[in-house]
């Protein structure tokens, strides 16, 4: 099975900066755990959501800003300084209605490529460079999800700006869930820690 989806989101990175009255906008982060190293914080912890009217959980870096979502947007995630973001959205996708689960699992297992992530996010930058595009079969949520991480070059106020994203996004029950988070290419490894801790929380509960 090969996604070719649209993007129901006009500008996940506009609507971001809308919301969260960020000064700046940033980029979305990657998956997969970051490599432990020597003197390593403790685990980031996170405060959980559940939004029992899409089925799915997810969870937020304590001490970091929830705020309400808009459109297509369940919830974003504001870090303390207000330099990194995250933003979750779930909605059904008619055109999966009648696809059996089992076959979206076994197509979500493998990486789709680039071009799923173009068709569904990417597509609205003029630029775009993927660092990583993968799938993990097994996540701590327990249902397969694809991975990406990708720079984008992006307009904030008339500047063009450095971001990069980091995302999850899989497909269930006639629906797609999606996760990204993003910073400044510059800022973006101090919250890889944070990023990773939010799509390791995410569960699909229906």
């Amino acid at each position: 099975i090969m996604f070719k989806l649209k993007s129901r989101l006009a500008s996940g990175l506009a609507a971001a900066a809308l919301v969260a009255g960020l000064a700046a906008a940033q980029g979305l982060p990657g998956l997969g755990q970051p490599a432990p190293q020597p003197g390593a914080p403790q685990p980031i912890q996170v405060e959980m959501l559940n939004n029992a009217g899409k089925g799915y959980q997810i969870g937020y870096p304590t001490g970091w800003q929830v705020i309400a979502g808009a459109d297509d947007i369940d919830y974003g995630f504001l870090s303390p300084d207000q330099n990194a973001f995250c933003i979750v959205s779930a909605f059904a996708v008619p055109d999966l209605a009648n696809v059996p689960d089992d076959q979206l699992r076994q197509a979500l297992a493998v990486p789709q490529g680039e071009e799923f992530w173009t068709n569904t996010y990417f597509g609205q930058f003029p630029s775009v460079k993927y660092l990583h595009v993968g799938a993990e079969a097994n996540p701590p949520g327990g249902w397969p999800i694809q991975t990406v991480i990708a720079q984008v070059q992006a307009e904030n106020n008339g500047q063009k700006i450095d971001a990069t994203f980091a995302g999850i996004m899989t497909f269930k029950a006639g629906s797609v869930f999606r996760t990204m988070c993003y910073a400044t290419t510059q800022g973006f490894d101090q919250y890889k820690g944070p990023f990773f801790a939010v799509f390791s929380s995410f569960k699909i509960t229906k």
